[in-house]
């Protein structure tokens, strides 16, 4: 990893803020370097902001984790997070949990919402991402291309139909305009309840 995700700061802040405060895990025969305790809290929220719903794991772990951090431990993530500019993964991920919400509250958490941050929390389709994407771009035609007619590994990964063989890609091509038109309102609807929750979460 160079990164992670909801991290907008380059990764050499990242590494700055975290290379102070690493621990030591043994594994086997070998030491290995984790992050300390307010990296491990932010990480835990913005694993969860990530995946989403859709995977079951990361909310565990944030559940645990509600369960088991004091407020103050939660405040200072938080002040990491706003270190790493990653206060509003942060709070879509805590907000994925009921003891999340009452937590922001409790906290006054606040933070400029993100819509992409939400639409990943909320475990949006693709389409609505893609909206999202296409909307924020100043590149529209650009992205808008790559859309209609992304790479030939990407449609195989996405697509059952271009799996099968040469013919089944070119369909796959043919009707992905269609595909994507006909996902489009859904993507529409979900995107604007993202903004929605963005700004509920935005500052005062």
């Amino acid at each position: 990893h160079t990164s992670f995700h909801g991290v907008e700061a380059d990764p050499a802040t990242l590494w700055d803020a975290l290379e102070p405060e690493l621990e030591t895990l043994k594994l086997g025969d070998v030491d290995v370097s984790i992050p300390g305790p307010r990296a491990r809290t932010l990480f835990v929220a913005l694993h969860a902001a990530a995946a989403g719903t859709a995977v079951e794991k990361p909310l565990r772990d944030l559940h645990r984790a509600l369960e088991r951090l004091s407020d103050d431990e939660w405040r200072i993530a938080f002040e990491l997070a706003g270190v790493l500019r990653a206060e509003s993964w942060f709070l879509a991920g805590l907000a994925l949990a009921r003891e999340g919400r009452a937590l922001i509250d409790r906290c006054g958490f606040r933070a400029r919402g993100r819509t992409r941050a939400e639409l990943h929390a909320a475990g949006a389709p693709p389409v609505a991402v893609g909206l999202e994407r296409l909307i924020a771009t100043r590149r529209r035609a650009r992205l808008l291309a790559r859309k209609l007619v992304p790479t030939a590994d990407l449609l195989w990964m996405t697509s059952p139909l271009a799996r099968r063989g040469r013919f089944g890609l070119a369909l796959a091509y043919a009707v992905r305009p269609g595909w994507l038109a006909v996902r489009l309102p859904r993507a529409a609807v979900t995107l604007a309840a993202a903004r929605r929750a963005a700004r509920r979460r935005g500052d005062p």
